[in-house]
């Protein structure tokens, strides 16, 4: 066998070997249960929370935001107001007042807000899984049928 011959075979080989590898695996799952965390991939697959990583598209969680002269929305607000008055005749037993105003304000600054993608049982997800790992990220929620 000739050096080029032999040569293009260890090509060959060392293409076929890196096509064969997967490097990434891509399954669905459904959302059986919250707590503990377990998603159905197949009938015979449930993967339970230790070995899932939830990325921000399908879990609660807190962001920083600057709010720039925002306004609350305008509620009604029952106010009350407790009073004593005094007469030339002595003082008056105190009397309660109810109002009932619209109220709003202006605010600024840094405010932290909660953004709920808790996943929901019944839902359908898609998950990445590396190769050679054990875990699976969840990336998403997906409708329909995989």
């Amino acid at each position: 066998m000739s050096a080029n011959k032999l040569l293009d075979l260890i090509r060959q080989a060392s293409i076929e070997a890196v096509n064969s590898t997967d490097p990434t695996r891509i399954m669905y799952g459904t959302v059986k249960s919250l707590n503990p965390l377990k998603i159905q991939v197949d009938q015979k697959l449930i993967l339970e929370a230790d070995f899932l990583l939830l990325t921000d598209n399908v879990r609660d969680y807190k962001v920083e935001m600057t709010m720039d002269n925002h306004e609350t929305e305008e509620e009604e607000v029952d106010i009350t107001h407790n009073f004593t008055d005094v007469t030339p005749s002595g003082p008056v037993p105190s009397v309660t007042e109810k109002q009932n105003i619209k109220h709003k304000h202006k605010y600024t600054g840094k405010k932290v807000f909660t953004v709920h993608n808790a996943l929901k049982s019944g839902e359908m997800v898609i998950l990445i899984q590396a190769q050679g790992s054990q875990k699976f990220i969840i990336l998403d929620r997906v409708e329909g049928r995989a």
